[in-house]
């Protein structure tokens, strides 16, 4: 049976600013590939709000943790992360999609883990 989830989700896949920004973080990271950082590309299961928030009110609320995460992901020395990040360069360094409706199709419940 499928369920409807009290979430939205926010797909976020790295843009060209944000792979050069990875591959300039060290020299070993120098080496990964585009497409690498690409394959990375991850979705954030957001709260919804109950009056229907649209999608660009979504990105608002929720990018400055999503910009954290991504940038944690491959360089977890704050110090090397952008002094300025707000919306303008998330948007700049990432295509962002607002999913309002997800479903639960599985036949397992979800397992949360804290990480």
């Amino acid at each position: 049976m499928q369920q409807l989830i009290n979430k939205a989700a926010i797909t976020v896949i790295p843009k060209e600013p944000f792979i050069k920004w990875v591959q300039s973080t060290d020299a070993e990271a120098a080496e990964i590939p585009d497409e690498s950082i690409l394959s990375y590309s991850r979705m954030y299961l957001v709260d919804d709000s109950l009056d229907g928030d649209d999608p660009e009110t979504l990105i608002k609320k929720n990018f400055k943790v999503i910009f954290e995460e991504e940038l944690a992901g491959w360089y977890t020395d704050e110090e090397a992360w952008p002094k300025k990040m707000d919306l303008r360069l998330f948007k700049q360094w990432f295509h962002v999609t607002v999913h309002e409706i997800v479903l639960d199709i599985g036949k397992k419940l979800p397992i949360a883990e804290k990480y």
